[in-house]
C-alpha cells in the first residue's frame, strides 16, 4: 500500500482546507463532530434507480441477474489478483 506524508498532504489541499489526524494513515478534511455523509439523503433515490433492471438494461447493457457472475469474474480474473513478474 502506498503512503503519503502529511507535508505532502498539504501541498495538494486547498490553503483554507484544514487536516486533521484521525489515525494513523488517515486524515480528514471535515470539522470533529460534522457529518460529510450529506449524500445519504439521496441514498434511497439512487438505489431504487440504480437497482432498477430496466434502468440497467437500458444504460449498460445487462442484466440485474448477472451482477453475481459480473462479480465473480471480477474477482477470479487471474491478472486483476496477480503480483506482477
Amino acid at each position: 500500500m502506498s503512503t503519503i506524508n502529511e507535508h505532502r498532504l498539504f501541498e495538494v489541499l486547498a490553503k483554507d482546507v484544514n487536516l486533521r489526524f484521525i489515525e494513523p494513515h488517515i486524515y480528514s478534511i471535515f470539522h470533529n463532530g460534522e457529518n460529510p455523509n450529506f449524500f445519504d439523503k439521496m441514498a434511497r433515490f439512487y438505489d431504487i434507480v440504480i437497482c432498477n433492471p430496466l434502468y440497467n438494461r437500458l444504460m449498460w447493457g445487462y442484466s440485474v441477474k448477472n451482477y453475481t457472475t459480473l462479480v465473480q469474474d471480477a474477482l477470479t480474473t487471474k491478472q486483476c489478483c496477480d503480483e506482477p513478474d
